[in-house]
């Protein structure tokens, strides 16, 4: 038998990986389940006295690692879609080498690895299917709310059958042939490095940024560290403006904080926390953010230093002068925060869109600009979950002509740029544009009569023309407009200016 074989090592654990119980918002008839962090731990090295050792160098051309917890009764193949059905599926994050799984509690199953050279979202895995190097499954395990450290290896088998170094799995002989015993195959805990992360996290992002103007007064405030962190130790003051807690917002240098209305909600497995004030910002303030060192990342290591923003973030000077309407949207679409925040509620994947409350004509001109925050998005491999732009009638057309019950470019009536794949779109199609957007940022839609162009831009980038000739016959007008496709999905318009 000449396939490669190596090893990939996965902890569960309380301690000293954080193991979340996640049971708190289910539905009564619904099974228990944990959030829990797998540290992946990879050697490249084999005790199987038929196959070859993998070097670091090569793992390290695998850019994209998916992570799948499935019933133990489902059969490995080289196909990371050939499965029947699955508690969980995430992309392990490449810098630390973790990935958070939400899986049941007292239940048989395996954790499968797939690993491929691209770099490729969720979406993009799943929306087509892409080439797997390596591949494998741990042994059956279950675990329960006593559950505090436990240990899996993963023999991961190559695909490659050209070189003879690789074999599919349907063309194995018996698994004395192709496993050793688990007292060769799996190292102890030791070798795993149980206890061994010593690295304090740090803040990787916040929003807004230091030095951000425009600030809607009705915005909210996120930090992303570094690394998983507990979530126990990111507090905020709820009672008072006292500034107590680990993560605080002034508009006074600390001499007091902004209440806010809860503690901080985390997202991005526990590496963002949110802040949401109890009332609006004041308009045209500067407010700073600080982090102390009092949080702490799962494994208990406090940040070194305390975070603040040197310069801060500075609201609008006036309020928000454009808002959703609720008279122009699709009936999943629900408006909230004054109608500033769309969120969908459809369960099935069926495009709905929402319109701006002004209209803009092209006989007046001007230049028109929106930023929208991306406050929700869940990346299912359904397809094209939001898309941000304008959308436009005719003069002959009244209010009903806009699209709501379907994507604002479906037809010829608008013009965006996609969520998932970065691509701008009009008339049903699409093409390259810039990035994708995700969580927390920051797109701006600048919509130009005066040139008929409409341009966009990601967080702090540069703003790039996407459609250069919009359609400009007299008595035209356009409106912001975006679509949403998934439950839960939410986006909020956070500034509007006219001719910046």
């Amino acid at each position: 038998m000449g396939f490669k074989l190596i090893l990939l090592l996965v902890l569960f654990g309380i301690v000293p990986l954080f193991v979340f119980t996640g049971c708190g918002d289910l539905e009564p008839d619904m099974q228990d389940t944990r959030t829990v962090s797998l540290n992946m731990d990879f050697h490249g090295k084999s005790s199987s006295r038929s196959s070859s050792s993998v070097s670091a160098a090569e793992l390290s051309q695998y850019n994209t690692h998916l992570i799948l917890a499935l019933p133990s009764w489902e059969y490995l193949t080289s196909s990371y879609k050939n499965f029947y059905s699955s508690f969980a599926q995430e992309l392990m994050n490449a810098a630390d080498k973790k990935v958070s799984l939400e899986i049941p509690l007292n239940t048989q199953m395996k954790i499968f690895a797939f690993l491929f050279k691209e770099k490729y979202s969720m979406y993009e895995l799943f929306s087509g299917t892409r080439e797997v190097g390596y591949y494998g499954e741990s042994q059956p395990f279950s675990i329960d709310e006593q559950t505090n450290n436990l240990s899996l290896g993963i023999s991961l088998q190559s695909t490659d059958t050209g070189d003879g170094g690789g074999t599919d799995p349907d063309t194995y002989d018996d698994g004395e042939d192709t496993y050793d015993d688990g007292e060769d195959t799996y190292d102890d805990e030791a070798d795993m490095g149980l206890g061994s992360d010593t690295t304090a996290p740090t803040v990787s992002s916040i929003y807004p940024t230091d030095n951000q103007s425009n600030i809607s007064i009705s915005d909210n405030i996120s930090v992303t560290f570094s690394e998983v962190m507990d979530s126990t130790s990111v507090t905020t003051n709820t009672d008072s403006t006292t500034c107590s807690g680990t993560f605080n917002v002034s508009s006074d240098n600390f001499s007091s904080c902004v209440q806010m209305s809860s503690s901080p909600t985390s997202s991005n497995s526990y590496k963002t926390f949110t802040l949401y004030p109890y009332d609006n910002l004041t308009v045209g303030t500067t407010y700073l953010t600080r982090v102390t060192t009092g949080v702490k990342d799962d494994a208990g290591n406090a940040m070194s230093s305390q975070y603040e923003t040197s310069s801060g973030f500075t609201t609008a000077s006036s309020p928000v002068s454009d808002r959703w309407s609720s008279s122009l949207k699709g009936g999943n679409i629900v408006l909230s925060n004054n109608n500033l925040d769309a969120t969908s509620q459809n369960t099935t994947h069926s495009w709905n869109s929402v319109y701006g409350e002004n209209s803009y004509a092209i006989d007046d001109g001007g230049i028109y600009e929106w930023k929208i925050q991306v406050i929700s998005v869940d990346n299912d491999p359904n397809g094209w979950e939001m898309i941000i732009g304008v959308g436009f009638i005719t003069e002959v057309e009244d209010n009903s002509s806009y699209k709501t019950t379907t994507y604002l470019s479906s037809q010829t009536k608008g013009f965006g740029y996609i969520q998932q794949n970065g691509k701008k779109t009009s008339a049903g199609s699409s093409q390259s544009f810039l990035s994708a957007y995700e969580l927390n940022d920051n797109i701006t839609v600048r919509l130009d009569l005066d040139n008929n162009t409409l341009s966009f831009g990601k967080n702090n980038g540069d703003i790039s023309v996407s459609h250069s000739s919009l359609p400009s016959d007299s008595g035209e007008k356009y409106r912001l407009a975006a679509s949403i496709g998934d439950d839960g999905d939410k986006f909020r318009i956070i500034s509007h200016t006219t001719n910046p």
